[in-house]
């Protein structure tokens, strides 16, 4: 009895030393300005019901971020271009076009960024079952 108490309480001990959180840190894509350049779009995270599954992208939309708080994208035909800004880990697009205009903020996306690619996950416009969006960096 008296080696099953300390089984456990060694097994107690390394996992509380040895175990780490799995959340991670979202770096700041403004950090080194980094973000600033020319991103496309190759992967995306999505669900249909069920747990979350990579596809890739073909021809996907590319977005420019200048160091002047401009972007420009092809995302959308009728909407191309706007400001953008960052608040702690959350990027806001404010697309220069009248069906944006109810977002006051702007769209809003909880964004990563690792060597270069950056992840964005939608936080105005939610995906029922989750989803991201993984952009590569393609020219400074």
């Amino acid at each position: 009895m008296n080696n099953f108490r300390i089984s456990v309480v060694a097994v107690f001990l390394v996992c509380l030393t040895g175990c780490s959180s799995s959340e991670q840190k979202l770096n700041n894509p403004t950090d080194d300005n980094a973000i600033f350049g020319k991103w496309k779009l190759v992967e995306q995270y999505m669900s249909v019901g069920g747990p979350q599954f990579k596809v890739d992208v073909e021809n996907g939309a590319e977005y420019s971020f200048l160091n002047n708080g401009i972007f420009v994208s092809d995302h959308l035909l009728d909407c191309t271009e706007g400001k953008f800004e960052f608040e702690s880990d959350t990027l806001n697009l404010m697309y220069n076009c009248d069906k944006f205009k109810k977002y006051e903020k702007g769209i809003s996306y909880r964004a990563s960024l690792e060597s270069d690619v950056l992840t964005l996950t939608p936080i105005t416009i939610i995906c029922m079952d989750g989803c991201s969006y993984i952009f590569k960096k393609i020219t400074n």
